[in-house]
């Protein structure tokens, strides 16, 4: 079957083999979706809710604001679609369509100012071989036209949206794989005929024993024996039962701890993560703790005579201030001198105090200067010197008539106790950039450490977790116990179906040989033909049990083949082995599918891409084993079914899916890269190149405009 869509102001896909339409966000891809939910089931999908709408509730927003922008009053706007496919006969057309109408001045995105009209729908066809057209009125034969375009039960495997892919087959969900198989396999008609061939063989055992009674010699006896027959049989029925559920408690913790064995993986490296985390978070506080230290304590470097951060770049100024000193006592002494000091007054520019006594006789015993470091030899003029300085007066007591402002004591203090920050001029600058690169350093491990934080988090989230869920730590918390659980549940289950097994095949015996003896009683005259009937049926019932069985395998067998095949296909762009898909036939009429390594031993924790591929594999196998076919009867039809794919998968996707689906339209988002000069990325001019290829168009809206104003352009590149 082929489709041809065709979108008001949009754009035709009518080509078989594989369609692509690339798009950025908001450019058109989900409209195109909805037009194909409009036709088949009424409904549009609200991305922005996350819901199903049917159409006639949301005429409104379905309308675009361009249009609406445009629409002057009295004025209307028509909106639709069409669509057309054939068979071998005919080619039908369905369109759907509604006009909505300006009824009010104002701001024509206001929904009080439209008017819609109730949707219409019209249906046609054309014989292809006559090639008369004609249109079709008759609303049951126009809702069987609509339902054959693609069939209730399989529009789930194909219509895709978006995550919706997860839910083609849900591994976690009971029956899941079987229902796929059910419905897209023949094997459905073989269990009917094995509850036909149930209830025929029923039938004729019942009639067999009425016409055995009839005939029977020994009546007392015979009902005996039936009797017995009939409480075994309702034995028979309780084990059967009990053999039935715990079959189903089995292939329950089966599943749960397939679906448990991801979460193992992912709970320890859940937990490996959240430890990182909390290192993280430690190692974050202690730095900024350090930090703030560091910075809280930065004005007391201005004053510590260690750092003196206060003379930064006044190193030359304590000379200056020598200099003045000098010239004011110069100027103080010739005063003294006027006045007629005495004669053996000493005067020198040192401070009072300095050198100190104690030191100024040792410099004199050593003879050399422990200032300049120069000899001076006794009684030489340097030694006098000393000498003088060591015996100078002791500073008077200052005298009532003594000048306020003699200020030789104050600017010698300022000069002794400034050295020991003068002394650290030097250095202020080094000492600057010193706790300016350790600030940095604080800085820069702060920015890594919640830059490491961000990755472990975002590993965190790929695993399913949440770095502040104090609810999913609990839960982590018991999943070694579920699956604790559930091995000792599949453990328990085993012995008690081989047990139930051995009971049921005891039962069985005993009703055969109980057989015996009510045939033994029924007598020379019962007609042959119930007792042949009941051998025939009972043969037929044990042909068609094994041929389901054998079917059943066959059918898994040929499905692990090429979904590994498919899988392999699919992911053969990717560097990280995927492993094997292996399907389990469990006990009862069930199917489980695990990914093993070639050792067969399980692999867990592959990533949403793999997962996504590994449904989408089986799928494509169930789809390519249907009646041996190669492809599938109907188109399919994905919308960004890429989201969650690394570049190693979207190649082996466009590559695998036309050997499966005969048409596809395949809208994406992952081809498109606005920097290159062809909007493609380089995979998607890859794939611009293959020979398989129908239409592939490019959709670009304008940027930085209104919903209103904007314009999409649509490039055909094929």
């Amino acid at each position: 079957m082929q489709l041809r869509f065709i979108i008001y102001g949009c754009f035709i896909l009518n080509a078989k083999a594989i369609n692509i339409v690339v798009a950025d966000n908001g450019a058109g891809k989900s409209k195109f979706f909805n037009g194909v939910l409009w036709i088949l089931k009424d409904i549009v999908y609200d991305s922005e809710l996350k819901k199903n709408d049917k159409v006639k509730d949301v005429t409104f927003k379905i309308v675009s604001d361009k249009a609406k922008d445009e629409t002057s009053l009295n004025d209307s706007v028509r909106v639709g679609v069409k669509l057309s496919y054939q068979d071998s006969k005919f080619e039908y057309i369905v369109e759907k369509y509604f006009y909505s109408k300006r009824t009010k001045e104002g701001n024509p995105l206001n929904k009080k100012c439209w008017k819609p009209d109730s949707i219409e729908q019209e249906v046609s066809k054309r014989d292809l071989y006559f090639k008369t057209f004609q249109i079709v009125y008759n609303q049951e034969e126009q809702k069987r036209i609509i339902n054959n375009i693609i069939l209730s039960g399989l529009q789930p495997y194909a219509l895709l949206q978006g995550e919706e892919i997860d839910n083609i087959i849900n591994f976690s969900t009971k029956d899941s794989l079987n229902e796929a198989i059910n419905k897209l396999t023949n094997i459905n008609q073989v269990k009917d005929l094995v509850s036909l061939s149930d209830y025929l063989l029923g039938r004729s055992v019942k009639d067999l024993d009425s016409q055995r009674k009839r005939y029977t010699k020994d009546a007392i006896q015979f009902d005996k024996e039936i009797e017995k027959k009939e409480s075994l049989q309702s034995e028979l029925v309780k084990k059967e039962k009990l053999l039935q559920t715990t079959i189903e408690t089995l292939n329950n913790s089966r599943e749960e701890k397939a679906g448990l064995l991801n979460s193992i993986t992912n709970t320890e490296k859940r937990s490996e993560f959240r430890k990182n985390i909390t290192e993280l978070n430690r190692k974050k506080d202690l730095l900024s703790e350090k930090y703030e230290i560091l910075l809280n304590n930065i004005n007391s470097f201005f004053f510590d005579s260690e750092y003196s951060w206060i003379l930064i770049n006044l190193d030359g100024e304590m000379k200056t201030f020598s200099n003045i000193r000098d010239e004011f006592l110069e100027k103080r002494i010739k005063r003294k001198l006027i006045k007629e000091q005495p004669t053996n007054t000493f005067t020198t520019v040192l401070p009072d105090g300095s050198p100190d006594f104690v030191s100024l006789e040792k410099m004199l015993e050593q003879e050399i200067c422990f200032v300049c470091g120069r000899e001076a030899k006794t009684g030489s003029s340097e030694w006098q010197f000393m000498k003088k300085v060591k015996e100078r007066p002791k500073s008077e007591l200052p005298k009532e008539n003594r000048s306020r402002n003699d200020l030789k004591d104050f600017f010698g203090d300022i000069q002794m106790n400034a050295q020991e920050y003068y002394k650290r001029i030097i250095g202020i600058n080094e000492s600057v950039k010193k706790l300016r690169s350790k600030a940095t350093n604080y800085e820069n491990e702060i920015r890594d450490t919640l830059k490491q934080k961000e990755l472990t988090e975002q590993e965190l989230f790929q695993f399913g977790g949440s770095a502040k869920s104090s609810k999913e730590r609990d839960t982590d918390k018991n999943v070694l116990e579920s699956y604790a659980n559930a091995n000792q549940r599949i453990g328990q289950c085993t012995i008690e179906i081989r047990r139930y097994k051995t009971e049921i095949e005891k039962l069985k015996s005993d009703i055969v040989n109980i057989d015996t003896k009510i045939s033994e009683l029924s007598g020379s005259d019962l007609p042959k033909v119930f007792e042949e009937t009941a051998v025939l049926l009972t043969d037929i019932n044990n042909i068609i049990n094994n041929t389901k069985d054998r079917i059943f395998s066959d059918i898994l067998s040929r499905l692990e083949i090429n979904s590994n095949k498919h899988f392999q296909s699919l992911t053969s762009g990717n560097n990280i082995d995927g492993g094997i898909l292996k399907l389990f036939k469990t006990s009862g009429e069930t199917a489980i599918i695990e990914v093993i390594d070639k050792s067969e031993n399980p692999i867990t924790g592959l990533s949403e891409g793999f997962q996504r591929m590994k449904k989408l594999a089986v799928v494509m196998a169930i789809i390519s084993s249907r009646y041996n076919q190669r492809t599938f009867d109907y188109p399919l039809i994905a919308d960004a079914p890429l989201s969650a794919f690394g570049k190693g998968f979207i190649e082996g996707f466009f590559n695998e899916v036309p050997n499966v689906f005969n048409q596809s339209i395949i809208l994406v988002k992952e081809l498109y890269d606005k920097d290159r000069e062809s909007h493609l990325t380089e995979s998607g001019e890859r794939i611009l190149k293959k020979s398989d290829l129908g239409h592939f168009y490019l959709n670009e809206i304008e940027e930085n405009k209104s919903q209103a104003e904007r314009v999409t352009k649509i490039i055909c590149y094929k």
